[in-house]
């Protein structure tokens, strides 16, 4: 895993590789999922879409016209 950002540092920036600690659990998730057959509650999806949101807010660019 470790090896896998330092590319993403490197191909993508700080700013987009940073965003992998928001998407990475919820690789874990489905592929605990599909692979072992772990049950998924509402609070589990609650947290994804959180994450989700903080991601797609996190690379929304800042409005140059706002101070």
């Amino acid at each position: 895993g470790f090896s896998i950002y330092l590319v993403l540092l490197r191909d993508w920036g700080t700013m987009r590789a940073g965003l992998y600690a928001f998407i990475s659990p919820i690789i874990a998730l489905a592929a605990g999922a599909w692979l072992f057959g772990e049950t998924i509650g509402w609070s589990e999806v609650a947290g994804s879409v959180l994450l989700l949101a903080a991601a797609a807010i996190a690379m929304l660019k800042p409005d140059a016209s706002r101070p």
